[in-house]
């Protein structure tokens, strides 16, 4: 486990998490639904959330993560 949230890591410090085996995609993407709604009052991070989309691509993520099919980057929570 984790010394700190997953939303509170570097993109390459989750990634190096999420391919040890420290947490999931899963987990990190809840980590980082829960800290936006943790701020949305102040900040409204996102116009439009996907939440259930998200969900899915975690879901591929760990999938691809265990065939070894995937980026460096697999896993990692990204908005723009």
């Amino acid at each position: 486990m984790i010394a700190v949230e997953p939303w509170q890591l570097s993109a390459e410090g989750l990634a190096a998490a999420i391919r040890g085996g420290e947490v999931s995609t899963a987990e990190a993407l809840e980590s980082v639904l829960a800290r936006a709604d943790a701020v949305a009052p102040a900040l409204n991070p996102f116009a439009v959330r996907l939440d259930g989309r998200a969900r899915e691509a975690a879901a591929g993520a760990d999938a691809a993560i265990r065939r070894g099919d995937c980026g460096p980057l697999a896993g990692v929570p990204v908005t723009i």
